[in-house]
């Protein structure tokens, strides 16, 4: 499954960026938490634009990469609790935050408490069946994404439930409430965001289901919906890897990070230029990527633990992969990371050096 995806059905309607975006970008959700900023200056007694102050700097943490701005939104969202304890807004706001943030059982814990008090509310349910469905719990994101879609069918919750089906490996189902998803969301209006998003996942679903033809066909319609849509760009170019196509696949990766800076698409990136030949050229990608890597996660952005542990363990440094991967697992007890913490403390014993404890 594709990096960060599932945030994505979350945020379908605005942006989410793994990487260093855009100068354009930076500045213009600068200038969002300015006018926010100002707002608040203005009425100090605001908890409202103090969950909107909160929200704005939760998105430029998200196109930066820097967990400083996500203590700035905590700041922020504390100051609003203080102004009125216990309100259901500043705690869906908490969550949302949470979530970005990767701490989902904290996300999921949060969401919950605000469902105890609004048991219908949307945003509350979306968000706990997300934090579920990252820790790998699918009967409790499924439970929550089913009230959530008996409340509303939207194309929210049809691509909520597909990709459930999805990772249950009942691609026919997902393929379906996919289509169900793009069906409604073209009814109802959707922007062309959240079309060729849809187009995204539908073609990932064909191509595991081994039909690349049909792949490349919803790739292609997605990329026409919305032109250089980040999820389409990089299933097309992961396609063109898969076929041999490896000239364009480097063109689509080099397109796409010329917007969205991406360090795990970076890598892969890296692997295609390996496969060309160029060795050299590969190897400096992956240095600085790692070196972004290291840095972001130094400072607290937990979003990459998984991609600088694998880093780490295929350098042989199986300490500092293990404590990495632990921490991954303590925040997403998926099978997957599971296996990544696994696989690296067998290959540790395997080569005698074995990690008997993680810090």
């Amino acid at each position: 499954m594709s990096w960060h995806r599932t945030i994505a059905v979350c945020a379908l309607a605005g942006t989410w960026i793994a990487g260093p975006a855009s100068a354009q970008l930076f500045q213009q959700e600068r200038s969002v938490v300015a006018f926010h900023e100002a707002r608040v200056k203005a009425r100090v007694d605001d908890a409202g634009a103090l969950r909107s102050l909160t929200g704005a700097l939760i998105v430029l943490a998200e196109v930066t990469t820097e967990p400083a701005e996500y203590d700035r939104a905590w700041a922020s969202l504390e100051k609003a609790e203080a102004l009125e304890p216990g309100n259901p807004d500043t705690m869906r706001v908490r969550a949302r935050l949470l979530l970005s943030r990767h701490r989902f059982p904290q996300a999921f814990a949060q969401a919950e408490r605000g469902l105890e008090l609004l048991p219908n509310d949307t945003d509350m349910l979306g968000m706990a069946g997300d934090a579920a469905f990252e820790m790998g719990d699918w009967t409790t994101a499924e439970a929550r994404y089913n009230k959530l879609h008996s409340i509303s069918q939207q194309l929210n919750s049809w691509a909520r439930l597909g990709q459930v089906a999805e990772a249950r490996g009942n691609l026919d189902e997902a393929g379906s409430m996919y289509e169900k998803a793009m069906e409604t969301g073209l009814r109802k209006g959707a922007g062309t965001e959240a079309i060729a998003w849809c187009h995204a996942v539908l073609g990932e679903v064909h191509l595991k289901k081994g039909n690349p033809k049909e792949a490349r066909r919803l790739y292609a319609a997605g990329l026409q919906k919305h032109p250089d849509h980040p999820l389409v760009m990089e299933h097309l170019a992961e396609l063109e890897k898969i076929e041999g196509n490896l000239e364009a696949s480097e063109t689509i990766y080099r397109k796409l990070m010329e917007r969205f800076l991406n360090p795990v698409n970076q890598l892969r990136l890296a692997e295609v230029v390996a496969a060309r030949g160029d060795k050299k050229a590969a190897e400096a990608l992956r240095q600085k990527t790692r070196s972004h890597i290291e840095k972001v996660v130094a400072a607290g952005n937990e979003g990459f633990l998984r991609p600088l542990a694998e880093l780490e363990f295929e350098a042989g440094h199986f300490p500092r992969a293990a404590a990495l991967a632990s921490r991954d697992v303590a925040l997403r007890p998926t099978v997957e990371s599971r296996a990544l913490l696994a696989k690296i403390l067998a290959a540790a014993a395997a080569a005698g050096k074995p990690v008997n404890s993680i810090p």
